[in-house]
């Protein structure tokens, strides 16, 4: 039979449902695809200053105040390591400093690679040492994680870059779509763990099939359970604050499930992404009384669903 393009009539009513019966979704044009991801974010950031970009369980983050934070951690990497394209580590924890971390590295014209705080250190030198990152960021509880690394030097991030003396501007490195932007690491299941490098262009074209396809707006809040160091964790915070909606953090680990239901609600969450299974654990939880009226769209992903 041939394929026509279109949904079924159910499908399509479904698909209805997920839009803003506002009105306030804009398409991300192709065109906007040629710059770099802190151009993207800038704009929204002059957009949109006084709307929450990140709120998590320690702290909450304007577009201004989360563009001045990602600027004084840009122009500290651009004093010590100047502005050669190089790789540059975060150890990256789930809360606001980090997603701000992130920014800063790519708006000083570095690679981001992100590792993750629980893994190994024998991981984290195999990481360290495949990606050729000589840096990493990191957070002042989490210094001791780096003693006895060889030729890794780091970047202490604490809550007193929200008020240090490093400038607020944007640093205004050149940055051409075609620079890479992340280093991302793949989970080692089937062997030892491959990095996978993307470029601005790359991460952008993303957030532009997510946008036009979920139209995602500055409207949505967005809920973030996988960590930052996750293909999807990165990708997500992408989706959000390059279109001035708010990126909100929910820690699993620390918080467990049963609280979930709850915050989602709280928080006004319009858009759930998460594995089917967290998603069935979730469902497991509610009762016929417990209604989200600001969810439009769910998203499953990661693996396979079944009934």
């Amino acid at each position: 039979m041939k394929h026509t393009g279109k949904l079924p009539r159910e499908q399509e009513a479904i698909r209805a449902k997920c839009f803003h019966p506002t009105g306030t979704f804009t398409e991300f044009k192709r065109e906007e695809v040629e710059q770099s991801i802190p151009d993207r974010f800038e704009k929204m950031a002059r957009l949109y200053p006084g709307r929450i970009a990140v709120k998590s369980h320690t702290g909450i983050l304007t577009y201004e105040a989360l563009n001045a934070t990602a600027n004084r951690i840009a122009h500290r990497l651009l004093r010590k390591y100047s502005d050669k394209l190089e790789p540059i580590a975060l150890l990256a924890e789930h809360d606001e400093l980090s997603v701000a971390s992130m920014m800063g590295i790519l708006k000083a014209g570095k690679i981001c690679m992100l590792l993750d705080p629980s893994h190994s250190r024998e991981r984290l030198a195999l990481t360290l040492t495949d990606s050729q990152a000589t840096t990493v960021v990191i957070s002042a509880k989490n210094r001791d994680r780096l003693s006895g690394f060889a030729d890794v030097s780091s970047c202490i991030i604490s809550d007193d870059e929200l008020n240090s003396s490093m400038p607020t501007e944007n640093p205004c490195v050149p940055i051409s779509p075609d620079t890479l932007a992340y280093i991302e690491y793949t989970s080692g299941s089937t062997g030892v763990p491959k990095g996978i490098m993307q470029s601005h262009r790359v991460k952008l074209h993303r957030v532009m099939r997510n946008t036009n396809s979920l139209h995602i707006c500055a409207l949505d809040r967005i809920a973030l359970f996988s960590y930052l160091v996750t293909a999807w964790g990165s990708q997500a915070s992408l989706n959000a604050l390059l279109n001035g909606a708010t990126l909100a953090l929910f820690d699993l680990k620390e918080h467990g499930i049963l609280p979930l239901a709850g915050w989602l609600r709280s928080e006004g969450i319009s858009l759930y992404a998460s594995a089917p299974t967290l998603f069935r654990s979730l469902a497991n939880t509610l009762s016929d009384s417990n209604p989200f009226p600001e969810i439009r769209c769910v998203r499953l992903n990661g693996e396979r669903i079944r009934r």
